[in-house]
């Protein structure tokens, strides 16, 4: 059981790991990282921290539900992050905090 989605964070290959969030959800979490950490766009590290940290903020001392890792495992990406050049997908930054 669970959703088992994945969020990919490019070019440094980390693969956020969510059992339980469903498509939507983690997309939602996406967002509101984005938009919280905006002045952090041009700082991966940080903007990765702050991207999982956004996923998994109502579970930080869970034992499961939430992975990292650089091989994917299971599941499905529901979105490539990528840090370096601002987009998800093929949407800037901005489009993409801005799409409902």
């Amino acid at each position: 059981m669970g959703e088992r989605n994945n969020v990919k964070l490019v070019p440094d290959g980390i693969i956020i790991y969510s059992h339980w969030d469903d498509k939507q959800s983690l997309i939602s979490k996406v967002k509101k990282a984005l938009i919280r950490g905006k002045e952090r766009w041009n700082d991966r590290q940080y903007l990765n921290r702050i991207i999982f940290s956004e996923v998994i903020r109502d579970d930080v001392p869970g034992l499961t539900g939430y992975g990292l890792t650089t091989d994917m495992h299971d599941g499905d990406i529901v979105l490539i992050v990528d840090t370096e050049n601002q987009k998800v997908g093929n949407k800037s930054f901005e489009e993409f905090v801005k799409v409902k």
